[in-house]
């Protein structure tokens, strides 16, 4: 069953270049370590999702990280060794900041049978081709669209949704194939989002169309972080 999550956040971190660097560094170590994690086909492995309980105050996000960019740093180093010796020495917001690039989510559908149960998650993004029809239906009944915005990612006001997968719900073939199998929800939810009134809907809402208006990035189970 689809529900919608309140007052949490979800938070993805993409390796920038220095992290990315620190990892190369560390190859030649690694390879002599037997305690750090193994190898792992999963090319999603390298992005880590995180669940923030209690959605913080979104002014004052940037203090939500201070607090905790150290927990957050040292999850990740220890993705990649267990040997705290060769992790580096800062792990204060700069350098998060400087190892990450942040992305930030606070649309969030559940589709878990048991909240305390951490899923796969899934961010569903909205293409051209949905601004571009959306644009046209706004324009048709006098609305303003200078505020549609599909270009701003870091955005609290994204208009992209995250998607809680459900426990059963392993491997990224599994994860596309729920997806696929709810379109019709997941489309009717994110059209109403834009436009409440049916009437100015697509009269056929294919899975065709569905893939045409909306990308899906996929990740690994998230990282549990509360505030």
């Amino acid at each position: 069953m689809m529900k919608q999550i309140t007052q949490s956040l979800v938070m993805i971190m993409h390796p920038a270049q220095p992290f990315l660097e620190w990892i190369v560094e560390l190859g030649a170590h690694l390879a002599n370590e037997k305690d750090h994690p193994p190898a792992d086909t999963d090319e999603l492995t390298n992005i880590t999702a995180v669940f923030i309980y209690k959605n913080p105050d979104l002014s004052k996000f940037n203090e939500f990280l201070m607090t905790h960019s150290e927990t957050l740093l040292r999850h990740e180093f220890s993705r990649w060794t267990k040997n705290k010796a060769l992790w580096p020495l800062r792990n204060d917001v700069e350098m998060l900041l400087d190892y990450f690039r942040v992305e930030l989510y606070d649309n969030i559908v559940d589709f878990r049978e048991n909240a305390t149960d951490v899923s796969r998650i899934a961010i569903l993004r909205p293409t051209i081709k949905l601004k571009t029809w959306l644009k046209s239906v706004l324009t048709a009944i006098g609305e303003n669209t200078a505020e549609i915005d599909f270009t701003s990612p870091n955005s609290f006001q994204s208009v992209s949704t995250a998607l809680f997968l459900p426990e059963t719900v392993k491997t990224i073939s599994e994860s596309v194939k729920f997806i696929q199998n709810q379109y019709t929800a997941l489309f009717d939810y994110e059209l109403n989002r834009y436009i409440a009134d049916e009437k100015f809907w697509p009269e056929k809402r294919s899975s065709e169309l569905f893939a045409e208006w909306f990308e899906l990035d996929l990740y690994a189970k998230p990282y549990v972080l509360k505030s």
